[in-house]
């Protein structure tokens, strides 16, 4: 399912997952039945359905705390899926809420220097642009820059595309 995602064919690929979700159920491998289903919230946003991707993310949130250990990452993933359509959707405070739960997660259970932090922190860079919070969108994006560093060192794709979004900032305030 996820090579038709990056071919961009969602309904097909939503259809795969929810059978790999009902098998997960079925061999009650519940961290991989919610992760299914984060994988659908993922194709239904990317569709524009951001009302049925919602609904799916707080369904996955519920099905975490019934099967799940506390802060799984899992967890983390549905809340990052709920602050990107929150973003997208411009409802900042819950967009904020969830990112700093995803955020929270991942810093206890991965370290702060790792990628998927790293994500979380991208969401509050594009949340703080969408608010016009300038100081907090170069805060958050130099934090993006210094774990792609870490990562990836200086000849890298995304660490120069961490440059180009720190480059635009300046850019656009002076």
């Amino acid at each position: 399912a996820d090579s038709l995602t990056s071919l961009g064919d969602f309904d097909l690929a939503i259809g795969y997952y929810k059978k790999s979700s009902e098998m997960a159920l079925k061999n009650r491998n519940y961290d991989h039945k919610v992760g299914s289903e984060i994988q659908i919230m993922m194709c239904l946003r990317k569709l524009g359905r951001f009302d049925a991707a919602r609904s799916l993310g707080l369904t996955a949130l519920t099905d975490c705390n019934k099967w799940l250990e506390n802060a799984s990452l899992t967890e983390s993933d549905a809340y990052h899926e709920l602050a990107i359509i929150e973003i997208i959707t411009e409802h900042f405070e819950l967009a904020t809420n969830y990112n700093r739960k995803s955020l929270k997660i991942r810093k206890l259970q991965l370290g702060e220097n790792d990628l998927s932090v790293a994500h979380s922190y991208n969401n509050f860079t594009v949340l703080y642009a969408r608010k016009g919070f300038t100081d907090s969108v170069k805060y958050y994006a130099q934090k993006v820059l210094d774990i792609r560093l870490f990562h990836f060192g200086e000849d890298n794709s995304l660490v120069a595309s961490a440059y180009n979004n720190l480059g635009s900032l300046f850019l656009s305030t002076n």
